[in-house]
């Protein structure tokens, strides 16, 4: 078992409670877990999928969700696929074609597609050896998220009898997690419960007096982190993303009076790293598995814990420091009660205004803030200070234990976007914050050292290895700096400190532009510096968005830079895989790279050389 997770994970060891889960899977018994956004749901039926004979199904609501599982799946090695609307029909027939000659261990599917009687009858025919429901709290009438569609998988146990099934869920009541198990006829299986403490999120509650004065100031000492910002309106969606704009900052919108296709536009640019800020109603979030998303800030009141809980786990998935921020204001309570008095079913009322009382209490509280929301959850938490809460913060002094190497992990980022960018995937599939944190704080320089570092497995050693050691090991020459010892099982991941300036304000990307202004060529600048010329190009790329006087004649010919531009106008600057198939082999991604970001840039109407 531990092998397999090694292999294909990169992991070493289980979180708490997986490795029992994922047994009685293998045992075929039925499971009930219950786990915190970020504690490893995914793993307990990934794993069994692997050390199955047959095939795996997991039920999931969501589109954007069953891409991105997929997409993180197959870069591990993993033969997974999806089925969903967004495919064509021959799409679907190429799938179908594939699970039938055994070649997918791991297929996603909707809820009501799943229990289509065509679908169903062709799905049984094969030999299925687990059923995994994720956001199994969505079945539920008492749950804040229910979906009539869940409720066909009442028929899952009498159609697929003996097959195990494990239904997951991030949030639920007792009352709810009773009726996930009536529901799906699992009466007997076995139950766990994670911990619902996430100890990387630090919870804070602002009075809301300046919110966009407020939000301005964090933002500024946050700008290359990822966030989600919360707002209850879809008019303030729009409003706080465009002021967000005007000053500076990559911020896009996103509710469901937006088309489907700018929805999935702008959830797919906040994915990949093309926009830090995603600002939202709770349309958003669901399904988006994006691990390095540093801070969730509730710009108006959230109606009820549940949700507050689930919108703020979306912080923080890679166990790093994430900072959870509510504006809270007795006028957003009064605009709530105005529409729970608009509801007509009394139950559904007063319920209401319970939830909101719990909400309103959570913010008004004097004590500890991790204390009253795992009490919500019937979970105590016993330590006098949980030291990651703005009421223990201000009896508890802190200190900075970052250890890991800032200008490194720049370097690494760069280069996994690179890397993301040239495959047409998010930046977290190809590795994890957390994994890119652990190689600046160990400066592995061989392909044994770097397989030692957590979230590296065999697949992705041998696809991504040699680029990641070029940019290590041309550091270490650089700076004079060995390898570390990794001690396993390892540690939890340093907490981060306020990051450094990024960008051009980065000192690695001025030493570059100085070198650029004196003239160098690339390849002398690749010899100067000690860096791959990957990283050179990105740092480059960096300074053209900028606005830099930069001009990309000394690295790409004339008659090249207008094959480019005209590539990229008709195919639209996005997934660089496409640009180079249509430009061919005497074309090399390092000159695409450029020449986007001299189209970018002038695209944005700001003139650059």
């Amino acid at each position: 078992m531990l092998t397999t997770l090694n292999k294909y994970f990169g992991y070493t060891t289980f979180l708490p409670l997986q490795q029992d889960i994922i047994e009685d899977v293998l045992n075929k018994d039925d499971v009930l877990a219950l786990m915190p956004t970020g504690g490893g749901k995914s793993l307990c039926y990934q794993l069994p999928a692997l050390l199955l004979d047959g095939l795996t199904i997991v039920v999931s609501p969501l589109i954007a969700l069953m891409k991105d599982q997929v997409d993180g799946l197959v870069s591990n090695g993993v033969p997974a696929a999806y089925i969903n609307s967004s495919l064509t029909t021959a799409e679907i027939a190429e799938t179908k074609n594939a699970l039938v000659k055994g070649e997918v261990k791991v297929v996603y599917v909707a809820p009501e597609r799943l229990m289509m009687p065509d679908f169903l009858g062709f799905i049984k025919r094969l030999p299925v050896n687990l059923i995994a429901i994720d956001e199994a709290h969505c079945i539920s009438e008492w749950g804040h998220d229910f979906r009539p569609e869940y409720r066909r998988l009442r028929a899952v146990k009498t159609n697929f009898p003996g097959v195990p099934v494990i239904a997951l869920t991030a949030t639920a009541t007792i009352q709810v997690q009773n009726d996930i198990v009536e529901q799906l006829n699992i009466e007997r299986c076995k139950r766990y419960r994670a911990s619902f403490n996430r100890a990387n999120l630090h919870y804070r509650i602002e009075p809301k007096v300046n919110a966009y004065r407020q939000l301005l100031k964090y933002l500024k000492e946050h700008k290359r982190d990822s966030g989600i910002i919360y707002c209850q309106s879809r008019k303030m969606v729009d409003t706080l993303s465009s002021d967000l704009k005007k000053d500076g900052y990559r911020a896009l919108g996103y509710h469901a009076g937006m088309t489907s296709e700018s929805r999935s536009e702008n959830q797919e640019r906040f994915i990949r790293d093309d926009a830090e800020i995603i600002v939202a109603t709770i349309a958003f979030g669901m399904g988006i598995d994006k691990p390095d998303v540093r801070y969730v800030i509730h710009y108006d009141l959230p109606k009820n814990i549940e949700g507050y809980y689930q919108e703020t786990g979306r912080a923080g998935r890679d166990g790093l420091k994430s900072d959870c921020i509510l504006f809270f204001s007795y006028g957003d309570k009064a605009k709530i009660e105005y529409f729970i008095r608009q509801k007509d079913d009394p139950k559904e009322r007063d319920a209401a205004y319970r939830m909101l009382r719990d909400m309103v209490g959570y913010c008004e509280t004097n004590a500890c803030r991790r204390t009253r929301l795992l009490a919500y959850f019937d979970e105590e938490f016993t330590e006098p200070n949980c030291g990651a809460c703005d009421i223990c913060l201000e009896s508890r002094e802190t200190y900075d234990g970052t250890a890991f190497d800032h200008d490194l992990f720049e370097i690494l980022r760069d280069t996994r976007k690179t890397i993301a960018d040239d495959e047409g995937l998010p930046p977290y599939v190809i590795f994890h914050d957390a994994t890119l944190k652990e190689m600046a704080t160990f400066y592995p320089v061989s392909p044994e050292q770097l397989a030692d570092i957590s979230g590296v497995g065999e697949v992705k050693l041998k696809k991504y290895g040699e680029r990641f050691l070029s940019g290590i090991t041309g550091y270490c020459a650089a700076n004079g700096i060995e390898a570390k010892e990794i001690a396993l099982p390892r540690a939890e991941p340093p907490a981060p400190k306020a990051p450094k300036l990024s960008g051009v304000e980065s000192s690695t990307v001025q030493m570059t532009f100085q070198l650029y202004n004196q003239g160098l060529s690339l390849e002398k600048m690749v010899e100067q510096r000690s860096l791959s010329p990957q990283t050179i190009i990105t740092h480059l790329e960096k300074l053209i968005h900028a606005g830099e006087e930069v001009s990309i004649d000394r690295f790409v010919p004339t008659a090249k830079q207008q094959a480019i531009t005209a590539a990229i106008l008709d195919s639209g600057p996005e997934i660089l895989r496409s640009i180079k198939d249509r430009l061919g082999p005497d074309f090399s991604y390092e000159e695409i790279r450029l020449v986007r970001a001299k189209v970018v840039r002038q695209q944005k109407g700001r003139q650059t050389v």
